[in-house]
């Protein structure tokens, strides 16, 4: 924290993730980013938030994924040239905390490694099977390997577990996990992921694949000592794993209170380590009624961004927090989408929030789009989900899910 003008203000660092933290930060923050919002997404952000902070455009200081400092230093101090800075970025890396050290007197209140130790798929591997009961584990394995010796590793694994997914250690939001089966040829497989896989020593979990009903998250903010309880989310993802969304504030059959005393000696450790901030646990239910559990996420996750943006509109309401990308040849632009929603807020007596819309150029390209709805019924919500993604991209994945009644 620091102050500008009188005032304690945390700084927020992101690129299409700009508005993910309006719900929680204050109008004299400052958001940095690529490009903020068009001039009529901003009124209607603010129509639904109130007052909104400033947004600080850096230009672009990313080259090939790498955070250009000076550039970025530069921006900052002209704006800023006697404030102090600290930035709270959606998640820590080295050249984040590289950046904030060089525009910072302060040190960071939790350290790198401490980040890299819980947002490791090894570290909620080792405390499930240490720390839980037998109900939440699920059977894995640990390969320490390299491409040469993959494949043979691999067929033993997957001989014992039929059906497996394999994980890095540090693979997000459905990237860096592969399904593979008996019927796969491995070779050929591993052929075809080489990005997956390099001639170096490479850690995988390989995890057996169980059939599942739902996936969860529990939500946790550890502050003061303490792990608090925030809430409860439902996860939407695609066949492959990839994140499309969360469901907020829905009827669900899980015992919260039984969970969060099972997972109290994980809670437990997880305090001991100096950890602070937001963090979430994923699980799974299977298609037996088993609660299992799959990992941690020592971050602002986007179970917590959906939770807050859903909040905001109803803390009742059951709703839903929408984050995809799609691609249509024509897609609308952001003026004919603020009208539809306003029509289905209208008709489905619900309320929506456009978080972000990057429509790109190119038609070809992956369009974003980020939705945060509310409504009295799980059924207004699909009808204004499907009545959205009808216009925007009726062959995108979330409108197939809608159309199936899949997604409660």
């Amino acid at each position: 924290m620091y102050l500008i003008n009188n005032h304690t203000a945390p700084w927020y660092y992101f690129n299409r993730c700009a508005n993910y933290f309006l719900p929680v930060i204050a109008e004299n923050d400052i958001i940095l980013c690529y490009e903020k919002p068009v001039h009529i997404h901003l009124k209607h952000l603010e129509n639904t938030i109130g007052q909104l902070p400033h947004y600080l455009e850096l230009n672009h200081p990313f080259l090939n994924n790498q955070l250009n400092y000076q550039s970025s230093i530069k921006i900052i101090k002209e704006k800023y040239p006697k404030e102090r800075i600290n930035l709270k970025p959606w998640g820590w890396s080295r050249e984040l905390i590289k950046l904030n050290n060089l525009l910072s007197n302060q040190l960071l209140s939790v350290t790198y490694n401490t980040i890299k130790i819980l947002n490791s798929k090894l570290t909620s591997t080792y405390l499930r099977e240490v720390l839980l009961k037998n109900s939440y584990q699920i059977a894995s394995s640990i390969i320490s390997t390299n491409v040469k010796t993959l494949q043979s590793e691999l067929k033993t694994t997957i001989n014992d577990f039929k059906s497996v997914y394999l994980k890095d250690f540090l693979g997000v939001s459905g990237n860096l996990m592969v399904p593979l089966s008996l019927q796969d040829d491995i070779e050929i497989f591993i052929k075809r992921k080489k990005k997956f896989f390099n001639n170096n020593i490479t850690n995988l979990l390989v995890e057996k694949k169980i059939d599942i009903e739902k996936e969860f998250s529990l939500q946790f903010q550890f502050i003061d000592n303490q792990g608090h309880f925030v809430a409860i989310t439902g996860l939407i993802t695609s066949k492959k794993g990839q994140y499309l969304g969360n469901i907020v504030n829905w009827k669900n059959d899980i015992d919260i209170p039984s969970l969060i005393c099972d997972i109290k000696p994980i809670t437990d450790y997880i305090l001991d380590m100096g950890y602070i901030g937001n963090l979430g646990f994923d699980f799974v239910k299977t298609k037996q009624g088993q609660v299992k559990m799959l990992e941690i996420n020592a971050r602002y996750t986007m179970g917590i961004v959906a939770h807050h943006w859903v909040s905001l509109l109803d803390t009742k309401n059951p709703g839903i927090f929408i984050n995809t990308f799609f691609k249509n040849t024509s897609a609308p632009v952001i003026d004919e989408i603020l009208m539809l929603i306003k029509k289905i807020e209208i008709s489905q007596n619900c309320k929506i929030v456009l978080v972000h819309y990057v429509r790109h150029a190119t038609s070809q390209s992956n369009h974003l789009i980020t939705l945060a709805i509310s409504a009295s019924s799980p059924s207004k919500l699909q009808t204004a989900l499907k009545t959205i993604f009808k216009t925007v991209s009726s062959k995108s994945v979330i409108y197939k899910m809608v159309k199936n009644n899949s997604l409660f």
